[in-house]
């Protein structure tokens, strides 16, 4: 369960990153982990909780002067994180950038849009 977590993690906090470096100031993250939703949104990080190193770089993140939506859904309505967390899994790679989703997506991302 916690590398998941930290998948999940290093995911928003990596597109936090990239869209703050490619100058996207308004947008939507859409995520499927509740108790990382709620931390998000009280702003404060338990005592107690796996990597609060990148928590923290989240929160910083959300506090520039942009406008980012943080939305909680479920893992059944998230097809792609799904399936991209899947490729994550028996890829090997910790992280990959795309310019496009790889061709194992492609049902998948029109799931999600049908949805």
């Amino acid at each position: 369960m916690l590398v998941i977590l930290k998948v999940e993690l290093l995911a928003i906090s990596t597109a936090l990153r990239l869209a703050w470096s490619w100058t996207i100031h308004i947008f939507t993250i859409k995520i499927n982990a509740q108790k990382v939703g709620e931390i998000i949104f009280c702003g404060v990080i338990p005592q107690v909780f796996a990597h609060r190193d990148i928590l923290h770089e989240i929160l910083a993140y959300l506090k520039r002067d942009w406008s980012v939506s943080v939305l909680v859904i479920s893992r059944e309505c998230n097809y792609m994180a799904n399936a991209l967390a899947l490729h994550e899994r028996f890829s090997g790679h910790l992280r990959e950038v795309w310019d496009s989703p790889p061709p194992t997506t492609a049902m998948t991302t029109l799931l999600d849009f049908l949805s």
